[in-house]
């Protein structure tokens, strides 16, 4: 298949092994892959010398996503790329967070472009594929989430909407709520002081 591409699209090398490649003379190398397959590649690249760039999401299952954390825990070279963190609105906004001793957050994730067949396996892969850039902005911002209560609502086998309520580490208190196969087009807000 690497022969086969190569020749496609005028690449100018291409590997036969993983062996090969990680001895070559590469600067870097970028995982290109998908989910169900990262754990076993990251596993027989890790020794290599320069940085390796895990593209989003690195899993599908939480004993892969530990397996390869604890890789880039050993292996400070092996990344992942959540570079939304680094928009200067989002540095801004995490500033302005650290200053206050108690917020209370929404986030709204709607699942419209993805179809109208959301069985309780696409839902979740939809979720870890789409929204990872929203889970991770989430931690950035407040640390570790705990969820304190969750609800879904079914119409027979298939997942149309999901809430949790959640709070962080610092006492933040917030909601996530997705829904599928539906935008987010509707918002209704009402504050009072006393």
């Amino acid at each position: 298949r690497a022969k086969a591409a190569s020749n496609k699209y005028l690449f100018d090398y291409y590997f036969n092994s993983v062996t090969s490649l990680i001895s070559s003379d590469l600067n870097f190398l970028v995982l290109l892959v998908p989910p169900e397959a990262t754990k076993n590649i990251v596993e027989k690249v890790k020794d290599f010398n320069g940085p390796i760039l895990i593209e989003k999401p690195v899993a599908t299952n939480l004993k892969d996503f530990d397996y390869i954390l604890n890789l880039m825990k050993e292996n400070r070279k092996i990344l992942v790329g959540y570079n939304r963190r680094f928009y200067e609105s989002v540095q801004k906004m995490k500033t302005e967070i650290e200053n206050l001793d108690r917020i209370q957050f929404h986030v709204n994730i709607s699942e419209a472009a993805w179809g109208s067949d959301f069985r309780l396996g696409s839902t979740q892969d939809l979720i870890i594929s789409n929204s990872v850039h929203v889970f991770d902005l989430i931690k950035f911002l407040f640390g570790k989430v705990i969820v304190k209560s969750s609800c879904e609502i079914r119409n027979k086998k298939n997942l149309k909407a999901s809430s949790l309520v959640i709070e962080t580490e610092n006492g933040h208190i917030g909601t996530i709520n997705f829904n599928f196969g539906v935008p987010n087009n509707l918002r209704s807000e009402e504050h009072t002081s006393e």
